[in-house]
């Protein structure tokens, strides 16, 4: 089982039975079952493998936080999250958010006096800016804000 990777996108890559997109631990696979059985059977030999696979209209998966749809005419990409579940999950822990017209209130850019965060906080924090992170490609609106948070 020999696969050609791309030269100007290493993560892609195929052989005569199939193509593969692969980021840290996920792959996507898309060709023939006999081939993936065979392909799955090798990983599983040095790997915890779980998959998920698109059986027919209406049959969904998730893949880098995506959801991917079967519908009858080919795949509708969905994103795995919205920015109305990342708001709830921080007004909950940190109280309610004030609304802008502007998608970045001029403050953002200024000097940070707030007490720095601690403990969990820390990594409360870093999950929601990760979460907002993989929002901005369906959400270029908030995209400098998420960078202005991240950085």
């Amino acid at each position: 089982m020999k696969f050609e990777f791309c030269s100007v996108q290493p993560c892609l890559a195929r052989t005569s039975e199939c193509a593969i997109l692969i980021h840290v631990g996920d792959i996507m696979y898309v060709g023939s079952l006999k081939f993936w059985n065979e392909f799955k059977e090798k990983l599983q030999q040095r790997f915890s493998v779980s998959c998920s696979a698109l059986e027919g209209v209406g049959a969904e998966i998730s893949f880098l936080k995506r959801r991917i749809l079967r519908v009858e005419d080919g795949l509708a990409l969905l994103p795995g999250s919205s920015i109305g579940k990342s708001i709830k999950v921080w007004e909950e822990k940190f109280g309610k958010l004030r609304s802008s017209i502007t998608p970045a209130d001029p403050a953002i850019q200024m000097e940070d006096s707030s007490p720095c965060l601690v403990g969990s906080d820390v990594t409360f924090f870093r999950m929601v800016v990760g979460t907002c992170l993989y929002i901005t490609r369906d959400r270029p609106d908030v995209a400098f804000t998420v960078k202005e948070l991240s950085s």
